[in-house]
This record gives C-alpha cells, sequence and structure tokens, in this order.
C-alpha cells in the first residue's frame, strides 16, 4: 500500500485525489445520463403547456365569434367593448360559460372594437383580423368567422334596402 501510495505521490497523484477523481467521474456520469431526460421532461411539459393554451385560445375565439354574431343579429352593429358583449347571455362552449368566464377569455381573445361592419362584410375568414387569438391556437380557428361574416353580410344587405329609395 505505501508502494502505491509513492508511485502515485510520485507521479503528482495521491489516494485522495483519486477518490476526487472517482467522484467526479461518477457526478459527470450521473449528469449525462440524466440531462437527456430532463431535456425530455421540459420538452413534454413545454408541449402541454403549449397545447392546453392553443386549446383555450380556440374555445375563446369558438366562444368570441358566436357572442359577437348574437350582438350583431340583436343591435346590427359591430360591438365597442367587452361590456357590450357582456350583454349576451346564456352562451357556451366546452371549456367558458358566459359571463361567467369573462375574465379568463379576454386573456386568450383581442377584438379590434374600432372595425366597421362595412368594411368587415368583404373581408373572408383568412383575411378577418378583427377577433384574433392571443399566443398559440389551433389552426381551425377561422372556421368560426365564417357564421359570423355571413351574418354581418346579412346585416348590411338589409341596412342597404332600408336606405334604397321607395319609387
Amino acid at each position: 500500500m505505501a508502494r502505491a501510495n509513492r508511485e502515485y505521490q510520485s507521479k503528482g497523484l495521491s489516494f485522495l485525489s483519486r477518490a476526487a477523481m472517482r467522484r467526479t467521474f461518477i457526478f459527470i456520469l450521473v449528469a449525462v445520463a440524466f440531462a437527456p431526460i430532463v431535456i425530455i421532461a421540459w420538452g413534454v411539459s413545454n408541449a402541454v403547456t403549449t397545447a392546453r393554451h392553443a386549446e383555450h385560445a380556440f374555445h375563446a375565439v369558438l366562444l368570441t365569434s358566436q357572442l359577437t354574431t348574437s350582438y350583431v343579429i340583436e343591435h346590427q352593429d359591430w360591438p365597442r367593448s367587452w361590456s357590450d358583449l357582456e350583454s349576451v347571455r346564456n352562451t357556451s362552449t366546452a371549456l367558458y360559460q358566459w359571463p361567467a368566464d369573462a375574465d379568463l377569455v379576454k386573456q386568450y381573445v383581442s377584438i379590434d372594437f374600432s372595425a366597421k361592419l362595412e368594411d368587415l362584410a368583404r373581408l373572408d375568414p383568412k383575411s378577418f383580423q378583427a377577433i384574433q387569438p392571443i399566443g398559440s391556437v389551433y389552426g381551425t380557428y377561422r372556421a368560426a368567422y365564417t357564421p359570423l361574416l355571413d351574418t354581418i353580410r346579412s346585416c348590411q344587405e338589409q341596412k342597404s334596402r332600408r336606405q334604397l329609395p321607395v319609387d
């Protein structure tokens, strides 16, 4: 044992440094083994968070489109604020009840309250920007705009007929 210690000391090593090197090696080995697990766990967590946000935003856009459609039918105008939409009652989706979940919906949807019906009536679902999700959302959300845009066009046609002079 003394001979081994002298050999290590002659090489600038001791039993203590050899043990320290062993601990360092084991630490590195454990870190390398766990790094992929941590990275995979982080990736899964991030994917779940993104998917959950996309689902909430999707249902918020659906609800907001339904609310706005009802508002346009009732008032023949575009809403000017969230409080205008809160006057619409008993609307819900799989995730939200309106107006009880109004604060949640506002976190996921942005509405251009300065939009004008006559401008919106010329748009298709792909170019419609007056109701937009905030953050990630499932790509099929624009289909919710079709009934709203149909209602807006119908409302505009009714307004146009009323403005025509009667012979």
